[in-house]
């Protein structure tokens, strides 16, 4: 059955699956889920990162927010395959990782996984492509060049302290702070983001790049760069 397609069941939330901890306001995805279990899988391809995570679930019938591990699969990204984490820490939840599989920023890439009981999935990727920030200081507009198959970015404005000041996603390359953001030193992270991520986290569609199951193959590419803010500055 297309995921899709089901039955208007109790809804899930997914827990935060991402390491991106200043997307946390976007970590989550809404999933429909029906009485009968499903399916989940999760891949979002970190260029950043040296291991690859994936995670592998099923619904629990007629529970809500309740996910059980699926250990029974073979799972393969551009003919990589992830090995089996046995134990999952649910603070950074997953079940197959591969330190092997080089992630590019503007390459494609598809995720097949067969499982004995739920048959096969397939994704599809296109990980956003470079891209810089361009961040005068003291400047009220904080901009940065357009990435290649970047349907959306997420813009993070961090104190020193790591704490948000602000967050937002844009389809624009600029963002001008909002009244109320003080003088000086801060951290401006702008994170681009495929058109599949866009649309589980902040559209709530129960699949995106997946077909044979509900979850999302996505991909993120991070940049941060150090700014410094004046008290006069202008958009």
């Amino acid at each position: 059955m297309n995921p899709t397609s089901a039955a208007m069941p109790p809804r899930l939330v997914l827990g935060a699956f991402l390491m991106l901890t200043t997307l946390a306001c976007s970590d989550a995805g809404l999933i429909d889920s029906p009485a009968l279990d499903r399916l989940v899988v999760q891949c979002i391809l970190l260029p950043s990162q040296a291991r690859q995570k994936i995670w592998v679930s099923r619904t629990v019938p007629n529970q809500d927010n309740a996910f059980v591990a699926v250990n029974e699969a073979e799972v393969t990204v551009n003919e990589t395959v992830f090995a089996l984490q046995d134990s999952v820490d649910w603070r950074d939840p997953y079940n197959f990782y591969s330190e092997h599989l080089a992630v590019i920023p503007g390459s494609r890439y598809t995720l097949r996984l067969h499982s004995p009981k739920y048959g096969e999935v397939f994704g599809e990727v296109f990980v956003p492509g470079e891209f810089e920030i361009l961040a005068p200081a003291g400047d009220a507009r904080l901009q940065w060049t357009q990435s290649r198959h970047a349907y959306a970015y997420a813009v993070n404005l961090l104190k020193t302290d790591f704490t948000v000041q602000f967050f937002a996603t844009v389809r624009d390359t600029f963002y001008v702070l909002p009244p109320g953001v003080t003088a000086g030193a801060y951290f401006f992270e702008v994170s681009a983001l495929d058109q599949n991520y866009h649309s589980f986290t902040t559209l709530s569609k129960p699949a995106a790049g997946i077909s044979g199951a509900y979850g999302l193959m996505g991909a993120v590419l991070r940049k941060k760069q150090g700014v410094l803010l004046g008290a006069d500055r202008q958009p």
